[in-house]
């Protein structure tokens, strides 16, 4: 009873939020008056309970109908630390900003449509408890020490599962290829929902722009995702994109028009998922379905302190690869009816599982504390050698000569001057197995000899032939801060190599450090960017929520290459 009634109550929220946009007077609200967006909502069975891809279709065909076509469609994940009822209302806080932002530019030729992700990624058990069940506003009273007690129990130990949960909801609780000759009719079971995860999306957006018309206007696709939600964009994509090939059998051009990452919680070997009959599928694989898409940016920020420190501690006893490997051989043993034919399945999930998935976990942490011990034991000589080479403390007062380089050997040991500096830099503190949003692609590779154990598929876009990093692939803070403070729309040609993947520095914009997470949360943050008036790149100061807008619409566009559609904005 308590289950369907907050099912009811969660789909009454969801129903009004959709009735009720946000209108302003005056301009055409594009978005809201327009529903030129839809929700993909998962429950916490990752099944989908909404049904985006058909809001999707009938829009199209809408737009189709009166001439104007949508010429972009995004595919946005939100990542850590939301509930449903959070995330949604997050989405429409960018929404409502995203507004302002299309009214300020007006620019022509640019129509998109938004499908936003929404995944609970995030366990707070005792301040969900004490709004349930305290009446007369004793719930309000205890509200912060329950937010502490669930932030410092549940809170940051709950990653490693949100990951797995991240996982899922990209490539569904089954292996990946049981999708490949589905289509998306399975029906919605009131329990749990529709198994369409966000690469059987994906893929419909795909085949749908193969299957249209000559003539037709196409939209671009993009793909976006934060913090967890980085990870599961990527690992959707690259599922879409092999079902796509498998399907059609095409083998030239892009397919996807860009990909942001920002502050990415996942470090590049958890794209090794377990799909085809291997447990990981190999580094060609991830590179040649990523070469479909035309631009990929990687955002990270120095004082991202969640996908630093704290997830590169949180590798060490719970390695994020394996864990999803496991747990995905073990979905896929209770959903294979033939591996275990002659045995309920209920012996199954309530014995068999259980006992299989506590021994996997002993087996899991004692491998990862291993597998942890040995990278640090191999990447330590060559990690000091680059320091020692390369680190800069003491090059204003010695200039860059052999004092320097011997100073600096003893520096790698006590770099207390590098705490919020690039990875590289950072001596004996640069974490083992950091997230790609603190170190991005560029700088996770520097003083690194295997990068084969870093980057897996993701190394040919940053390394050249001579496995050194490629210095065009690192963008710095002072190039993201001017695309950031801006809302001109600029030309974004030079990023549209297929082939490389770049590193965008966004230290001078996304610059919070005075707190737990850092600036893990700035992209949307209503704090002013200070280093734009500074600078004098801007006469006022943007929020960070704009500033992700800016770059965004900035890294994206290539107005000269957009097709000619009647028409501005709506």
């Amino acid at each position: 009873m308590i289950k369907r009634n907050f099912s009811h109550w969660f789909l009454v929220i969801v129903i009004l939020i959709y009735v009720n946009p946000l209108f302003a007077e005056g301009d055409y609200r594009y978005l809201t008056e327009g529903r030129n967006f839809t929700f993909a909502i998962y429950n916490n069975s990752n099944r989908l309970i909404t049904y985006p891809i058909e809001d999707w279709l009938n829009r199209t065909e809408e737009m189709n109908e009166k001439g104007k076509p949508y010429t972009d469609v995004f595919v946005i994940s939100h990542g850590w630390n939301f509930t449903a009822l959070e995330a949604i209302s997050n989405y429409h806080n960018y929404i409502h900003a995203l507004e302002n932002h299309l009214l300020k530019s007006q620019q022509e030729n640019f129509r998109p449509y938004f499908i936003f992700i929404v995944w609970n990624s995030v366990s707070r058990p005792l301040t969900s408890a004490s709004q349930s069940i305290l009446p007369y506003g004793l719930a309000d009273f205890i509200k912060l020490p329950a937010e502490i007690i669930d932030g410092a129990f549940f809170h940051i130990p709950s990653g490693w599962k949100e990951s797995i949960n991240a996982y899922h909801t990209a490539l569904g609780r089954d292996l990946p290829v049981s999708y490949m000759d589905s289509e998306n009719s399975r029906e919605m079971n009131y329990e749990d929902g529709r198994d369409i995860p966000v690469s059987e999306i994906l893929y419909k957006i795909l085949n749908k722009n193969e299957n249209e018309k000559s003539g037709t206007i196409k939209p671009k696709i993009h793909v976006i995702g934060h913090s967890y939600g980085a990870k599961l964009i990527a690992l959707a994509t690259l599922a879409a994109l092999d079902k796509y090939e498998d399907k059609n059998s095409i083998d030239s051009g892009s397919y996807l028009e860009s990909m942001i990452l920002f502050n990415a919680a996942f470090h590049p070997l958890e794209l090794h998922y377990s799909d085809h009959g291997k447990l990981f599928i190999p580094p060609e694989d991830i590179e040649r379905h990523f070469k479909k898409i035309q631009r990929k940016a990687i955002v990270f920020s120095n004082t991202d302190y969640a996908t630093g420190f704290l997830f590169g501690s949180g590798q060490i006893i719970l390695n994020s690869k394996q864990s999803q490997m496991i747990n995905a051989l073990l979905n896929h043993a209770v959903q294979d009816k033939g591996l275990f034919s002659l045995i309920p399945e209920e012996v199954i999930k309530y014995v068999g599982i259980p006992i299989a998935g506590g021994l996997q976990l002993l087996w899991n942490v004692g491998t990862s504390v291993g597998e942890w011990s040995l990278r640090s034991v191999i990447q330590l000589p060559t990690e000091w050698l680059h320091h020692v080479e390369n680190n800069d403390t003491f090059y204003g007062a010695f200039g860059n000569n052999l004092l320097s380089k011997i100073l600096n050997s003893v520096h790698y040991f006590i770099p207390l001057d590098k705490f919020n500096e690039d990875v590289d830099q950072q001596g004996i503190f640069r974490t083992t197995l950091p997230a790609l949003g603190r170190s991005g692609l560029h700088n996770n590779a520097k003083g690194h000899i295997l990068n084969f154990l870093n980057l897996g598929g993701m190394k040919g876009f940053v390394l050249d032939e001579n496995e050194n990093p490629r210095a065009e692939t690192l963008i710095d803070a002072s190039t993201f801060a001017k695309m950031a403070c801006s809302t001109d729309w600029q030309e974004g040609s030079e990023f549209q190599n297929p082939n490389l993947m770049y590193s965008f520095d966004a230290s001078k914009v996304f610059d919070t450090w005075l707190s737990p997470a850092g600036s893990h949360g700035d992209i949307r943050s209503s704090d002013e960017i200070v280093y734009c008036v500074e600078n004098r790149l801007s006469t006022t100061a943007p929020q960070k929520i704009e500033g992700t807008f800016n770059f965004v619409l900035k890294f994206i566009n290539g107005l000269k290459e957009r097709p000619q559609v009647q028409g501005a904005l709506p």
